[in-house]
């Protein structure tokens, strides 16, 4: 059957293939060509966790093949779960130390961790294969993350050398010429690589929303924000054959949001967390595109201060306690060594992350971990909390606009009503915790720092019981060389970004329908109809 399995895939007809493969399996035969092609096509059926079972039942088996390794590495990065699938890749290249596919699939998921150097590293020992364009255009994405234009320039054009329509290699020259105030050249790049046969359905999101940045850059709002919906929609579409079971952020934070209005009464912390290795512990929150990036890399520039850059560290605490109301309940409940135990988890994972926190004041940057602001209450009740504010109608629609690499999260951005329906769940998450939990909050406005950056900084330090220090206003320049995950990366890296105030005004008319849905936000948070 192994034979039989190569010869469908010789003649291209994978569908045939993986039908071979799951007779195999179903006769007892153990092959990793058969486990990977099985999982290859529960994959493309989204059912990404049954995917990774095969893998790692495979693997139980035959722990030493490469080829098994790389594929958990693939699917473990498809489910978001970046840190896991650099693992395995290393495991794969532990055993097949220079395989081209397995150092450029390394590097795209330490780029999508912020991890531009190490990103780098593996694109540019993957590119060693002379015949392997995609590296190149690896190299060109990072590139174009840092602002550096030209060498973006020649890594695209070497990718299409070897490869003449490499996606990921043309979206990054249509992103040089939008950079460099070419939206029309932009525009024909872009419209060309749509009408390419073989571009992959998932690239279509980021070539439409870059469309549509090129009409925008035009003044062609109309035109644009058709491109932004249909960016969303084929987001959606993708989500929908993807992630199939990931988590329902909405309805999250909608429990979050419910439980914590009706709490009567915030019971008893169970004690601080006297094994915190940190000198002081604050936790960055709000939503998405609402200033937290800027914050954190102003922040990360003090240096008491060290930051952690939009990672998971709650979730597995999260999934024990908050996606039910009887997980809430058994939170509230928690005493002594069971919240001890989740504390010491919690830095465990901290200290995977290679941030060294002693004599530190350690600020944990990551949007939506407004929802879980009760379990942060439980766990660490002294822990100061930094809330980004920014105006309901510019978030929202940066929110809609972006085009984020998607995750279980970010699917709650696929169409303006549903992003808007998510800050609100988010939103009354952050009222009630405010009103309910023991916890020191500090709002920081975005338009505020902007404007008047000294001001607010030195009120965000004083919260923070840290001195002002000059090092914070040159954080542009220590951003260049950091690693930053998020779409802001670019906008920080230039300074004061003025220009994301008000940007949704030139598509108000497009936003009427959800102007309800904010106004009571915008009432709450000083923003004016």
């Amino acid at each position: 059957m192994v034979s039989e399995t190569q010869r469908a895939i010789a003649d291209n007809d994978l569908k045939r293939a993986a039908a071979i493969a799951r007779a195999a399996a179903q006769a007892g035969l153990k092959h990793p060509l058969l486990s990977n092609l099985m999982a290859f096509d529960l994959e493309q059926e989204g059912r990404l966790t049954e995917a990774l079972t095969v893998l790692s039942a495979a693997l139980q088996s035959d722990p030493d093949s490469a080829q098994l390794l790389h594929a958990q590495g693939q699917c473990l990065s498809k489910l978001g779960r970046f840190s896991e699938a650099v693992t395995a890749f290393d495991a794969a290249l532990a055993r097949r130390r220079d395989f081209a596919p397995t150092l450029h699939h390394k590097g795209a998921a330490l780029e999508s961790m912020g991890h531009e150097v190490a990103a780098r590293a593996c694109y540019a020992a993957a590119a060693a294969d002379s015949q392997y364009a995609d590296p190149h255009a690896g190299l060109a994405s990072i590139a174009i993350h840092r602002g550096e234009l030209e060498a973006a320039r020649q890594h695209a054009q070497r990718a299409l050398q070897l490869e003449p329509r490499q996606p990921i290699a043309l979206l990054a020259l249509a992103r040089v010429a939008l950079a460099e105030q070419q939206p029309e050249q932009a525009e024909t790049q872009l419209r060309q690589l749509l009408a390419e046969p073989g571009l992959h359905g998932q690239d279509r999101p980021a070539v439409l929303g870059l469309l549509a940045d090129a009409m925008d850059a035009q003044q062609h709002f109309a035109e644009a924000f058709r491109a932004y919906a249909a960016a969303k929609q084929e987001g959606a579409r993708n989500a929908a054959t993807l992630m199939t079971d990931a988590p329902d952020y909405r309805r999250l934070a909608e429990l979050a949001a419910q439980c914590l209005e009706e709490l009567p009464a915030w019971p008893a912390s169970g004690g601080g967390d006297v094994d915190s290795p940190a000198r002081a512990h604050s936790f960055l929150i709000g939503f998405p595109r609402s200033g937290t990036t800027l914050l954190e890399q102003v922040l990360d520039a003090h240096p008491d201060v060290v930051t952690l850059d939009e990672r998971a560290t709650l979730d597995a605490a999260v999934a024990e306690y908050l996606g039910s109301e009887s997980g809430f309940t058994r939170l509230l409940a928690l005493e002594g060594e069971a919240l001890e135990a989740l504390r010491a988890a919690y830095w465990q994972r901290i200290g995977t992350s290679g941030v060294d926190l002693s004599g530190k004041v350690f600020i944990d940057k990551l949007p939506l971990n407004t929802i879980n602001l009760a379990l942060i209450a439980r766990l660490f009740p002294e822990a100061r909390i930094l809330f980004a504010v920014r105006d309901p109608r510019d978030v929202v629609w940066s929110c809609f606009r972006r085009t984020f690499r998607m995750n279980a999260a970010m699917r709650e951005f696929t169409s303006l009503e549903r992003t808007a329906e998510f800050y609100v769940a988010v939103m009354r998450c952050a009222v009630a915790a405010r009103e309910k939990l023991p916890l020191a909050t500090h709002r920081v406005v975005y338009e505020r720092l902007v404007e008047d950056f000294r001001a607010e900084t030195h009120a965000v330090c004083a919260f923070l019981g840290i001195s002002f220090d000059e090092r914070m206003l040159d954080f542009a320049a220590r951003a260049a060389d950091r690693p930053i995950a998020t779409p802001s990366a670019s906008q920080v890296r230039k300074g004061l970004y003025r220009d994301g105030i008000g940007q949704w005004r030139r598509y108000s008319d497009a936003l009427a329908p959800i102007l309800p849905l904010l106004r009571p936000w915008m009432d709450e948070f000083g923003y004016a109809p």
